[in-house]
C-alpha cells in the first residue's frame, strides 16, 4: 500500500478511497483515506481548493477531503491506480487547506 494509491469501495455513493498516508506508516493496522464521489453525484460539492476535482480511467471524481477517515488496510484490497504523478500537489494542497487554512 502506498500513498496515493486508489482502491474500490463497497460505500454507497463512494466509488473509491484514496490513501493519503504516508508510506512511513505503513505498520499501522489502518490507513486514511479520502472518498471519490462521482461528479455526477455531487457536482456542486466542488471547491477548488477543499473538494478538487480529479479524473480516474477518464471518469471525474469529487475529493472528498472534508470526509477523510482512518480504515482497516484490510478493508483495502482492489487498487485501480496510483495518482501521484497526475495529482500530487492538489491533494497535498487540499490536505493543507483543511489543516492550516492555506
Amino acid at each position: 500500500m502506498s500513498r496515493f494509491d486508489v482502491y474500490e469501495c463497497q460505500l454507497e455513493h463512494v466509488d473509491y478511497f484514496l490513501d493519503v498516508q504516508a508510506d512511513l506508516l505503513s505498520e499501522l493496522n489502518t490507513r486514511v483515506v479520502v472518498p471519490l464521489v462521482s461528479l455526477n453525484f455531487f457536482p456542486n460539492e466542488v471547491s477548488e481548493k477543499l473538494r478538487p476535482v480529479i479524473e480516474i480511467q477518464g471518469k471525474s471524481y469529487v475529493l472528498i477531503i472534508t470526509e477523510l477517515a482512518a480504515i482497516p488496510t484490510k478493508n483495502l484490497r482492489n487498487k485501480i491506480c496510483n495518482i501521484e504523478d497526475d495529482y500530487r500537489s492538489i491533494v497535498t494542497n487540499s490536505l493543507d487547506f483543511l489543516f492550516q487554512g492555506f
